[in-house]
């Protein structure tokens, strides 16, 4: 009989609870509540100014599904595309300027419940962007240090903006080094800048045998009419798999004038 009386009280207890859980209403995500706040945007410290849309900087915020963010660039302005699948995601392109700037780039995002978060804005630095022709400068040079270079390099446009390709730049590491070339082509990327300026940042040319990594590093200036270029630059080596410039420099700074056959 005991038995009975406590089967049936636990029964009646788990009827009771089944009976509030099956009452219980659901409680819907209330995106009314999300409070949407943006502490800051990746993307790179410094862009060029070149107003060219084929070549934008990117940008982003964190994502937040449902949500939309709206992008401003600040004074010398902008032209702004977002990411198609997620607007968190800016490509900027700054408009053109002749002269080193900044720019504003300020974004808000607004929730699937329509609450805005306070701007957030970063500055970003601008490089100067004076356009060039790149085709004008394509042909053969000879250099006042054949030594050194080579008897001649060429010069072809890149896919960058105001960049050329310079070819025959192995020829020393080859030549005054007798070191048997393996891998690279032996070509650098000049930039073309405002105030008439050239720049080869630092990059690798190519291995050889010893094994060495070989790259170049200058900068000089450029004359629109004679079409000549003065260039004074640095063949460094660094080992193999290096990610940047290595332990010596093969010649030191050495200046040569190119002018076009």
């Amino acid at each position: 009989m005991k038995n009975k009386f406590v089967f049936a009280i636990i029964l009646l207890l788990s009827t009771i609870a089944l009976t509030f859980y099956g009452c219980e209403e659901k409680v819907e995500y209330d995106f009314d509540n999300i409070e949407p706040i943006i502490f800051s945007i990746a993307g790179p410290a410094v862009a060029t100014a070149h107003g060219n849309t084929d070549f934008p900087t990117r940008f982003s915020v964190p994502y937040r599904g449902g949500s939309k963010f709206n992008w401003q660039v600040g004074a010398p302005g902008g032209t702004v595309v977002l990411d198609p699948e997620y607007p968190s995601i800016a490509y900027i392109t700054f408009n053109q300027s002749p002269v080193n700037t900044t720019a504003v780039v300020t974004v808000t995002e607004t929730t699937m419940g329509g609450r805005t978060s306070p701007p957030f804005s970063r500055t970003i630095q601008l490089n100067a962007f004076c356009p060039v022709n790149m085709a004008d400068w394509a042909g053969t040079y000879t250099g006042t240090r054949p030594g050194v270079h080579g008897a001649s390099v060429t010069m072809a446009p890149a896919p960058g903006l105001n960049q050329m390709t310079v070819s025959g730049l192995a020829w020393f590491v080859q030549n005054a080094w007798g070191e048997n070339w393996l891998a690279g082509n032996g070509s650098a990327i000049m930039e073309f800048r405002c105030g008439n300026e050239v720049a080869i940042l630092p990059q690798w040319i190519g291995n050889t045998d010893f094994p060495d990594r070989y790259g170049i590093t200058g900068s000089g200036t450029f004359d629109p009419v004679t079409r000549q270029i003065t260039l004074t630059y640095q063949v460094f080596w660094g080992w193999v798999g290096a990610t940047g410039p290595g332990g010596g420099s093969a010649v030191g700074s050495v200046t040569t004038v190119l002018t076009r056959q």
